[in-house]
């Protein structure tokens, strides 16, 4: 089947999700179902739109067009489908928010690092570097912070996580350990697609004690999806395809689960979570941060020089305000432009990301494109739950366009 048939599939999906399970259950947390004729014609112009912009992506190898199609299909299209049950007075800024995107994404070049191929030895050695080093860090912060704590229960990480946050962990071994999280998957079938088997077990037992220090879900869940998604797309079938065909099967399980089994856990762990929770944080940071002001990044990299009047950051902010209690409400792409910047933000921080999107493309370009789309699965949900500018250096995006440099060169990704 074609993407465009998928896209609708699971765009109808979705809204079935929404009036059936998800706005009945969860409407304490704001969801409404203030349905508008005008507006779901509308939203529907809107996915017409989305679909018009994506077709020609479909066979392109580019992680730019990975990460930028898991944003629509995450962000994007649960927003559009929310604007049918309750109206959003920023929709306007989100559309333009999401066309320069787009558009950036699709005429900006990579922007590639040319070196001719030489120094292969010295790369080689420096890659090699790189795993010993994150790998060393790993085990030394799960060893000497969390005394080699096995989080073997998936029902108590918040435990660990709580726990984790009093580690007085040195700046420097904080962002090697954010690093690995983000990198670790990547190097992890770039080996195994090289057969290079022993440093595969080694960037997989990364990942494993990243999960174990602070019992991230993401991370685990990042690391096993790129293993199945690269044993089910390694002879050539496209990433781009998959995103909507499996979405639609997770909806259609979800679906299922309630009349077959008479709970509704994989739509509220999966489709109100990651896809409906962050639509709905878009009205409240919107609301918020146009009525209190905005907050120009004084919670983020400029906090050292000028306060923030928002002291408990921009997530703890709308949690308190909004779910009164202490809910980190973090949310990212939209939002994060809006409270910082308003139609500002809007209009720059798109571009800014498209430019390290490409960036990103340009390193990848002659590496196993099935080894490339684990950073689009990575940062495509981090930059989703978090600010642009903690994924660019803190969760390591710019340290992403480093690396595959001094991977071996394959043929040229597109």
């Amino acid at each position: 089947m074609r993407l465009p048939f998928w896209i609708i599939v699971l765009r109808i999906l979705l809204d079935i999700l929404y009036c059936t399970m998800i706005q009945p259950a969860f409407a304490y947390y704001g969801f409404q179902n203030d349905f508008s004729v005008f507006r779901y014609v509308l939203s529907w112009l809107m996915l017409a739109a989305m679909i018009f912009a994506v077709t020609n992506w479909r066979d392109k190898e580019y992680v730019s067009y990975k990460i930028t199609f898991i944003l629509l299909c995450f962000s994007y299209l649960p927003t559009i489908v929310l604007y049918a049950y309750m109206d959003a007075p920023f929709i306007l800024h989100f559309l333009l928010y999401y066309s320069i995107l787009v558009i950036s994404v699709t005429l900006i070049p990579p922007l590639e690092i040319k070196d001719a191929g030489r120094g292969y030895r010295l790369k080689r050695y420096i890659l090699l570097l790189i795993v010993a080093v994150l790998l060393c860090n790993e085990v030394f912060i799960w060893a000497r912070y969390s005394n080699f704590h096995l989080q073997l229960d998936l029902g108590s990480v918040y435990e660990t996580r709580e726990e984790a946050k009093t580690y007085s962990i040195p700046r420097i071994l904080g962002y090697l350990h954010s690093w690995s999280r983000t990198t670790a998957p990547f190097l992890a079938i770039y080996f195994l697609h090289k057969k290079q088997r022993l440093l595969f077990v080694l960037m997989l037992l990364c990942q494993l004690i990243a999960f174990f220090i602070d019992a991230s879900r993401l991370v685990l869940f990042s690391i096993i999806l790129c293993i199945g998604l690269y044993f089910l797309l390694r002879h050539g079938r496209s990433f781009i395809r998959f995103i909507p065909v499996g979405l639609s099967g997770v909806s259609i399980a979800s679906l299922l689960e309630k009349p077959l089994l008479g709970t509704i856990l994989l739509s509220s762990l999966t489709i109100r979570r990651m896809m409906f929770t962050p639509s709905l944080l878009n009205y409240m940071y919107f609301e918020y941060f146009t009525s209190h002001g905005f907050d120009y990044f004084r919670s983020s990299f400029l906090g050292r020089f000028f306060p923030s009047p928002y002291k408990m950051g921009l997530a703890d902010t709308i949690g308190q305000a909004y779910f009164n209690s202490s809910m980190h409400a973090n949310n990212g792409l939209f939002s994060d432009a809006y409270a910082n910047l308003g139609v500002i933000g809007v209009i720059v921080m798109p571009l800014l990301m498209a430019l390290v999107l490409r960036v990103l493309d340009g390193s990848t370009r002659r590496v196993p494109p099935v080894a490339s789309q684990a950073f689009a699965i990575t940062f495509g949900f981090s930059l989703i739950s978090s600010s642009f500018f903690t994924v660019l250096l803190t969760h390591g995006l710019l340290f992403a366009c480093l690396v595959p440099y001094f991977c071996k060169s394959d043929s040229c990704a597109e």
